[in-house]
Parts: C-alpha cells; sequence; structure tokens
C-alpha cells in the first residue's frame, strides 16, 4: 500500500478518533494518556469497515495518526481560534462535532504540518466530509480551509 493511502487511512482514523474523544475532556489528556487511548480505539476498530471502504491502519499510518491527533489536542485552543477566525455569522459551538473535528485536523495539518501539499489536505478533509458529514459539509469546509490555507 503507498505511503498516500496510509496517510489517507490515517487521517480517517485520526478523524474518527479525535471524534470519539470528544465524549471526554481530551484537552487535558497527558501524551501517555492519549497513547493509551489510541491503542484501545485501534482494538475497536481493528477490522476492516466494508460499508465505508476502511481498512486497518499499519505502522506507517499510524505514526502520522498519532502526529495528527497529538498536533491537534497540543494546539487545540490555537488551532480553535483559527478556525473561528474564517466563521462568518457562526461560532465554533454552532459547528456541529463532525464539521468542528475534521476542521480542526485539517487546520492543524495546513498550519503546523507543511510537508503535505495544502490542495491535498483540504481534498483529504473533503472526502472525510463526504463520508461523515451532512450534505452540505464538503462545501462548506473546503470554503473554510481554503481561507485557512490562504492566510
Amino acid at each position: 500500500m503507498s505511503e498516500f493511502n496510509q496517510k489517507t487511512i490515517a487521517r480517517r482514523f485520526a478523524f474518527q478518533f479525535l471524534y470519539h474523544l470528544q465524549l471526554l475532556d481530551y484537552k487535558d489528556f497527558n501524551h501517555e494518556e492519549i497513547l493509551h487511548k489510541i491503542a484501545e480505539f485501534e482494538k475497536i476498530n481493528s477490522e476492516p469497515d466494508q460499508e465505508n471502504n476502511s481498512r486497518p491502519i499499519k505502522a506507517q499510518g499510524k505514526k502520522f495518526a498519532i502526529e495528527l491527533i497529538c498536533g491537534a489536542i497540543k494546539n487545540h485552543n490555537e488551532l480553535k481560534n483559527t478556525i473561528s477566525t474564517f466563521l462568518k455569522k457562526w461560532t465554533i459551538e454552532r459547528l456541529n462535532k463532525v464539521d468542528f473535528t475534521i476542521l480542526l485536523l485539517a487546520t492543524f495539518e495546513l498550519t503546523k504540518n507543511p510537508t503535505t501539499p495544502k490542495n491535498v489536505v483540504i481534498n483529504e478533509a473533503v472526502e472525510l466530509a463526504k463520508l461523515f458529514a451532512t450534505q452540505e459539509s464538503p462545501s462548506f469546509i473546503n470554503a473554510i480551509l481554503d481561507k485557512v490555507a490562504k492566510a
């Protein structure tokens, strides 16, 4: 499997994990607690998902997913502020959790992890929105992330 596919799987894993964590107060977790929660989550999600055509994450993808997860948690407040800057007539609190989680991950990757081309990050976020969010979400997420990328 190519590195590109593993990054796609890693982004999906990171999104699903962070969405799952929103049930908890994850912003106060330390690095070891996050890694423990990731291991628990990985056990739950170790079987291929035929409905969403997802595959279990491999070591290379898991490393990237951990970078995304830890980075999004560590920079949570700064990322929220960045996202908020580009929300017109909206607040972070009004966003649904799926949209917020996708924006959080993609904003982290756009602003703190410049190794991936911006158009790839945006496209991957839009694809996550198509899989997990509402019909309006892909265009909404694309518009916000385009502004983040240009800033």
